[in-house]
């Protein structure tokens, strides 16, 4: 019985330790690449309030896919461009695009996984102004040929005044 122990203590420490983790305090390296995603997520909201989905795929690795909250999943980039083309249709003019990373963690040097918040936005809103429509998010960042692009990304309804 204690050798059963034993080895579900060893088994747990070994599983534990060997899970990637992102360090607390990023380094220099680190500190750039995070730059650089939000920098894409920035150019993404460009992209999306210009109502130009050509623009908007650019930030997209060429297999990316998509899970929009309608459960619809685009498998490519020009899926992608087809979808966020129909998006333009329903959100209201005078609303912009507003993405917000709360958390970047690096699982690899080159790929990384970023949750955080999207949302339209009225255009001079005020800070505490309900958003038309918002949502949460999970994207897998992927650094090729030295720019960072989406690779696959999770859109997410929460229940109700969840979104904080």
């Amino acid at each position: 019985m204690n050798r059963i122990w034993i080895i579900m203590i060893f088994s747990g420490i070994w599983v534990v330790t060997s899970l990637p983790a992102a360090p607390q305090n990023p380094n220099k390296k680190q500190i750039a690449d995070i730059a650089s995603i939000k920098q894409v997520m920035a150019d993404l909201d460009v992209a999306y309030d210009k109502r130009d989905a050509a623009a908007y795929i650019e930030f997209f690795l060429e297999d990316a896919d998509f899970l929009w909250t309608t459960g619809v999943l685009s498998k490519d980039r020009n899926e992608i461009r087809q979808q966020v083309t129909n998006t333009f249709t329903f959100i209201p003019p005078g609303y912009k695009h507003v993405t917000i990373s709360q958390r970047i963690r690096f699982v690899k040097p080159k790929i990384a996984i970023v949750d955080g918040t999207v949302m339209f936005v009225r255009e001079g809103a005020l800070e505490n102004e309900k958003p038309f429509w918002d949502a949460l998010f999970t994207g897998l960042y992927k650094k090729e040929k030295g720019q960072w692009r989406a690779s696959a990304i999770r859109l997410m309804i929460p229940p109700a005044g969840s979104i904080k």
